[in-house]
């Protein structure tokens, strides 16, 4: 996914033998395998949520994340102070430079709600405020990344619902779903990152149910900044939290809620274009939920249900 998720491509012997791996002897992919299979990346973007926090990039990714995440409670938005702010840094680190709007109180806003909304104790909530101070600096001065990695490490408690829902937001969570799609539509439809696209939604069904949505959008490789692309997708990630205290991630799925095509497109190319994306997605549908869920009456899935040129038959993705 363009100049986000490259770092993280399957990893490749290096000249001579060998392979690439870290200090502590795991490969460097997002699922620290050797072999990357796209058909096993369900149960690959599960074994990445079973990491710690500190073995994840939560604190480098939320700051730059946090002005397009959104808290939803029975699928309506939570009102936060700057949420959809112009914030174009998909690209860059976790630091806290300044910018057109300050970081921090977003950042710890969209902390203290989640925590509140999720029905985290009062006293855990009153000790995380009293702390944030003592780890955050809130005239932005130093690394804003590495601040809260101290503020996780010694603050957010392992095996609360906050931690289990922090580590889904994270661009690692997406490796998986994404080279999926890439190894279904990549080779007959090459497509590049869409700069500035990426968003999660966090929506509080129940005390034991949450749906954690990652939105992002792809561009035909042949886009110029002068013209309409040939074609735009937009893809969702499905992440759903269930069980006391949110313990299972039981389901992982990946949706293509939109294909917008160039007006000038001859017929024959736009058949071709709904067809190769019909072979495996249902444009616009919603994906399976997990078993024990109806399909109605909690709200889920609403949110941004766009209607698409494309329609094609639904293969199984599994």
């Amino acid at each position: 996914m363009g100049c986000i998720f490259s770092s993280d491509a399957p990893a490749k012997s290096a000249a001579g033998g060998g392979t690439l791996v870290t200090a502590e002897g795991k490969h460097k992919t997002s699922a620290w395998k050797q072999d990357w299979e796209e058909a096993n990346w369900k149960n690959d973007t599960v074994q990445i949520w079973q990491r710690e926090l500190k073995d994840l990039s939560v604190h480098m990714d939320l700051p730059r994340l946090a002005p397009r995440m959104s808290i939803l409670k029975n699928g309506v938005p939570i009102q936060l102070s700057n949420s959809m702010a112009d914030d174009d840094e998909e690209g860059g680190g976790g630091s806290s430079a300044a910018g057109p709007k300050s970081k921090v109180p977003l950042v710890k806003e969209l902390l203290f709600v989640l925590m509140r909304e999720l029905g985290e104790s009062a006293a855990f909530r009153q000790e995380a405020e009293r702390k944030f101070s003592e780890f955050i600096r809130e005239d932005e001065q130093g690394d804003l990344s590495q601040q809260l990695f101290q503020f996780f490490q010694q603050v957010i408690r392992p095996g609360s619902r906050t931690e289990r829902v922090l580590k889904l937001c994270h661009q690692k969570m997406v490796f998986p779903a994404f080279y999926s799609i890439k190894n279904n539509l990549f080779d007959v439809l090459p497509f590049k990152d869409q700069r500035g696209t990426w968003r999660v939604s966090i929506d509080i069904l129940s005390e034991d149910l949450v749906l954690v949505k990652h939105m992002k959008q792809q561009v035909s490789k042949d886009a110029v900044l002068t013209a309409f692309p040939e074609y735009i997708f937009e893809w969702e990630l499905y992440l759903w939290l269930m069980g006391d205290d949110l313990g299972h991630l039981e389901g992982c799925d990946v949706r293509i809620a939109e294909i917008k095509l160039r007006e000038d497109l001859m017929s024959n190319r736009i058949t071709f274009i709904n067809t190769q994306f019909g072979k495996h997605y249902q444009i616009g549908a919603e994906p399976p939920r997990p078993p024990g869920l109806a399909h109605s009456g909690d709200g889920a899935g609403d949110e941004g249900d766009n209607g698409s040129k494309g329609k094609g038959r639904a293969d199984d993705d599994e």
